[in-house]
């Protein structure tokens, strides 16, 4: 995503927001005093408020619930077929959110109240019902598992787990994440939608409000109940039922698609996944001035594709996701911890390289300890041999450095190649090492402790280095 792309959709999409915050009347004066001053800005806002418009169907989901009813609410202690209310935990865009008690299984459970006005509607009741066995069936141990939809004197009421603790957005306000657990919480949240894309089921309203961490650490993406299905045998049937929640959603996490008034996929929760991201990293949400806390390259170049305007050039799924999310965790590791093991690694490189190619001089002074031609034959090996393993070590450094996205593919092309010239060129100085010790020869020592470092380098440096900067299983 460009410079200009990014400071466009920042500011179309919070003038959005204000533009769906104001009553008609005074949304109309706004809009025309920003046609004064921005008339480029105020066509294509009318544009998307119109789109907008024809999408929610006369203005559902425009406002949140309660503003759709002030009065919206379930007195505590009501009995909603086997649920006890017991207390308000938060109002949102579909609904009132109680705690509830189970009383068939003793547990808690969040009650979510849809509004009178959503539930009335035959269209948006079928929809909730299809909805609400979409969610149920999704099981990861990222997604808050709903557990029944229960009607009640005309009512509609989505029953999901409860999770005690706290959103990332109050999460937020201490600042961006630390490294180690902004990964972990960016693994969390993909594998969630991976889960969930994986059964054809899209969030479409993915945010740090949505976002639970439990008082043990674990994160919870909420809602997935007010998700969509899509790629099912009734498509047709779904669609109309979801055009009246065309634009469900909020404006700063929606994809440019959405604000457009268009269908959303699965695309559409890559790029919102993208914001939040930018978000636990940086504080801030992608705008139009670089962030002011710096991000590693692997963590923005993931970023950047989830941003890109065009829904094609997008991680097509959690699913892919996930996976360069698994991959830059060997491609660059996070956190000043793991800079360090990435160093040392580095280190290693440039360490085994400069060793042995010093160790050719010598060789090439040893020739004489064999009997002709196998001095020669020693040491033009053992260069061949060097020139290719300080080639590929060399490689790997700079591509540390300076391409972090193709570290983990080199590695593993080169890693077995090295692994076999390492070895022989071990065994080079240990056979040298022989050949000076049977002639007597002071030199002796200086190759066996060269042969000798060279094997420890292998079988326990190298492997050490390597699982210590990018994790198990890396060396």
């Amino acid at each position: 995503m460009s410079d200009a792309d990014r400071a466009r959709w920042r500011r179309v999409s919070d003038l959005l927001a204000q533009a769906l915050d104001r009553a008609s009347g005074e949304r109309e004066r706004w809009l025309s005093e920003l046609a004064r001053a921005e008339p480029d800005v105020a066509a294509e806002l009318r544009t998307l408020l119109a789109a907008h418009k024809r999408a929610s169907s006369g203005g559902f989901l425009e406002r949140p619930a309660a503003a759709l009813d002030p009065n919206l609410g379930v007195p505590v202690g009501r009995r909603v077929g086997p649920y006890v209310i017991r207390s308000q935990i938060a109002r949102g865009g579909m609904g009132v959110v109680f705690c509830a008690e189970d009383t068939r299984l003793g547990r808690t459970v969040a009650l979510k109240a849809v509004a009178p006005e959503l539930a009335r509607d035959d269209r948006m009741r079928e929809r909730l019902r299809r909805e609400a066995r979409a969610a149920a069936s999704l099981s990861h141990p990222a997604i808050a598992t709903v557990y029944a939809l229960e009607e009640s004197d005309g009512e509609l009421f989505i029953a999901s787990e409860y999770v005690p603790g706290h959103t990332l957005r109050e999460e937020l306000t201490a600042g961006p994440l630390p490294s180690g657990r902004l990964m972990d919480t960016a693994r969390a949240i993909a594998g969630a939608l991976a889960a969930a894309h994986s059964q054809g089921i899209v969030h479409r309203d993915l945010k740090p409000e949505n976002i639970v961490r439990r008082e043990d650490g674990q994160i919870k993406v909420l809602d997935f109940g007010l998700a969509r299905m899509i790629g099912l045998e009734s498509a047709p049937t779904l669609t109309r039922l979801t055009v009246s929640g065309g634009l469900l959603g909020t404006p700063g996490y929606m994809a440019p698609e959405q604000l457009r008034g268009e269908p959303a996929d699965r695309r559409a929760d890559i790029w919102a996944f993208g914001v939040v991201l930018h978000e636990l990293a940086t504080g801030e949400r992608p705008g139009d001035a670089a962030p002011s806390r710096p991000m590693a390259p692997q963590l923005d170049a993931v970023i950047r594709r989830c941003l890109r305007p065009n829904p094609d050039e997008r991680f097509d799924s959690g699913l892919d996701l996930l996976a360069a999310l698994a991959a830059g965790r060997e491609s660059l590791p996070a956190g000043a911890a793991r800079s360090i093991r990435l160093w040392w690694w580095q280190f290693h490189q440039l360490a085994v390289s400069v060793f042995h190619s010093s160790m050719l001089v010598a060789l090439w002074f040893a020739r004489g300890w064999f009997p002709p031609p196998w001095g020669n034959v020693v040491f033009y090996t053992a260069l061949a041999v060097e020139t290719a393993a300080v080639t590929m070590r060399l490689h790997l450094w700079f591509t540390s450095r300076y391409d972090h996205e193709g570290l983990a593919v080199h590695r593993a092309r080169v890693r077995r190649p090295l692994l076999v010239l390492d070895f022989v060129y071990a065994a080079l100085l240990l056979l040298t090492a022989l050949s000076a010790a049977n002639a007597d020869l002071g030199a002796a020592p200086l190759f066996i402790v060269a042969a000798v470092a060279s094997f420890l380098a292998l079988l326990l440096i190298e492997p050490a280095t390597a699982r210590a900067a990018f994790g198990p299983g890396a060396a």
